[in-house]
């Protein structure tokens, strides 16, 4: 075959080579240093160049609902693209790289010790990479019961009754703030309350939707906080957040359910969705995000007799994010996952839990066996399951 030579510019860097074919073999001679060499003429791109992570925290340790500023450096410093930062299995925010950097402030780490990483998801010339895990320390105040702060009548001021709330800084001044979205049938307003930093709140933008769940995520990766409102009427709004507050008129997506949290499933840096759906045969949903706000086709986990809810920790300590899915009104399944999306029961299901109010970290030597009514979690805390509540017990 006859020999040909290609000169390609990329990036300002000049290549120029010999290209033989011997059998789908490619031979390159390089003149020049090279970030990236794409062969468009002949359909062939090189192997991503490898990369790393480096990630830390400042301060940390640090005082609960102190700003935290999180730093991802990644090598090369040429590299693009964007890094999800986690703590456990828990997406904490997204941030794009810049100069080799990505750098994300965060006011919402809960009190207690646990471990950062940082995932850069490659750029089509970077390779993806994960940073090692860097511990933290978020101290609470030492202190007695609450201070009755300040008091917002929902109902009144803004129309509201058995609200469900998210907090997350809305409009990236370093407060939280919550959005309030009314629980009822028939409620269609969602509120956005402002921080003051002082416990107190202002009324911010209202919107006409109607929502029975509420979650705050950076669904397509852009640094601000969206929202996915669950109507329990086979909807899902999502709306994206313009960092100031304000949000994006409402996609919808059809989903059923009334209870849903997110993680990335599938290890690739994007915020996944799970939806909780009580009807009978309605199990859980997972849906896989695309990166840019939009989700992938559902993948069904079934659930005879319904879930009214469900929670999402790594049990097994194998760092990929495991269900605990509530069945009917008594017992609950763990699912673990395998990193890809999907999950397999773990066990047998265990009775007497209602895991409404939230899971936490167990200590390993609790299973769930035939009839057995304890959890086969990862290290921390020993529970107490009783029948309306989840109690965790130090």
């Amino acid at each position: 075959m006859a020999e040909r030579t290609y000169l390609l510019v990329h990036d300002r860097h000049h290549f120029a080579g010999r290209v033989r074919y011997y059998n789908a073999s490619v031979i390159l001679r390089s003149r020049s240093l090279l970030t990236t060499v794409v062969l468009a003429a002949l359909g062939i791109a090189p192997a991503p160049a490898s990369t790393s992570v480096i990630l830390s925290a400042s301060p940390n340790p640090s005082r609960y609902g102190q700003a935290v500023t999180l730093t991802a450096t990644v090598i090369p410093a040429s590299t693009t693209g964007r890094v999800t930062f986690y703590q456990g299995v828990s997406v904490i925010g997204i941030a794009a790289v810049a100069l080799g950097r990505a750098t994300l402030t965060t006011v919402s780490l809960p009190a207690g010790r646990g471990g950062l990483t940082a995932y850069y998801s490659g750029d089509g010339i970077n390779a993806p990479a994960r940073s090692a895990q860097v511990p933290v320390s978020v101290n609470s105040v030492a202190a007695q019961g609450f201070q009755s702060v300040s008091q917002m009548a929902l109902q009144t001021t803004i129309g509201l009754q058995f609200p469900a709330l998210a907090a997350a800084d809305f409009n990236d001044d370093g407060k939280l703030d919550v959005i309030v979205t009314g629980a009822i049938p028939g409620a269609t307003t969602a509120v956005i309350l402002l921080g003051n930093g002082d416990g107190t709140f202002q009324v911010g933008q209202k919107y006409t939707i109607t929502g029975t769940a509420v979650l705050a995520a950076d669904f397509n990766g852009d640094g601000r906080f969206d929202l996915g409102i669950l109507s329990g009427n086979g909807t899902l709004a999502i709306m994206m957040g313009n960092g100031d507050g304000t949000f994006q008129a409402p996609f919808n997506i059809a989903a059923h359910g009334q209870r849903l949290v997110a993680a990335d499933f599938n290890g690739d840096g994007v915020v996944d969705l799970a939806i909780a759906d009580i009807a009978s045969g309605g199990g859980v949903t997972i849906l896989l995000g695309k990166g840019d706000g939009r989700f992938g086709t559902p993948i069904s986990i079934p659930v005879a007799s319904g879930s009214p809810t469900l929670s999402v920790a790594d049990f097994n300590g194998d760092g990929t994010p495991d269900l605990a899915v509530q069945q009917g009104g008594s017992s609950f399944q763990i699912y673990v996952g395998k990193g890809d999306g999907t999950f397999i029961p773990q066990g047998s299901p265990c009775e007497g839990a209602d895991l409404r109010y939230g899971c936490g970290r167990f200590q390993r030597r609790w299973a769930c066996g035939s009839g057995g009514r304890k959890l086969d979690t990862a290290s921390g805390f020993v529970a107490t399951f009783q029948r309306r509540n989840l109690a965790f017990q130090g």
